[in-house]
């Protein structure tokens, strides 16, 4: 089973975070880290039902629960069954904005039973990373060669969204 989970903690309120989400896979997507991944895109708008994904990881919108949740459904023939979501929760003064994916990985992204996301660690004086590994052919063919770093898109809240640096 995979399960991986990523939130950030942000200072402005949970309508500012949603509407970040809710531009997902639109021209004006201010969310998606489109310079270092193929971009989000769907047959139609980011609604139940809308059928597409982000390079060759093929997934449909299962659940839109404005302004709380987007939940993605991946597709049978991608080599997960489960979901990755974007969820908004507020907090405090501001919000969270958390992304889950979870799933079981099927046919060709298993090996020797490892799981074709299973973290590699890359290790060096200061840094210790557990990017995904891609060993699915599918998957190494969205990511290339070898895993690459993504940073946190940057979000146009105003101040210091992230809180600290």
């Amino acid at each position: 089973m995979i399960r991986n989970v990523h939130e950030r903690h942000l200072k402005a309120d949970p309508k500012t975070v949603w509407s970040l989400v809710a531009s997902l896979s639109s021209r004006h997507d201010e969310l998606w880290p489109r310079e270092r991944w193929p971009a989000m895109r769907f047959d139609g708008p980011l609604a139940g039902g809308a059928r597409g994904g982000h390079g060759p990881v093929r997934y449909e919108v299962a659940q839109m629960r404005a302004p709380h949740r987007v939940a993605f459904r991946f597709t049978p023939d991608f080599g997960i069954r489960g979901e990755h979501r974007c969820e908004v929760e507020p907090r405090g003064e501001g919000a969270v904005l958390r992304h889950v994916l979870e799933g079981r990985p099927v046919g060709r992204c298993t090996s020797s039973g490892r799981s074709s996301f299973a973290p590699c660690t890359t290790r060096s004086s200061r840094t210790r990373s557990t990017a995904p590994r891609p060993m699915c052919p599918r998957v190494r063919s969205s990511f290339g060669a070898r895993p690459v770093a993504v940073r946190p898109a940057r979000l146009p809240l105003g101040g210091n969204p992230a809180g600290s640096r």
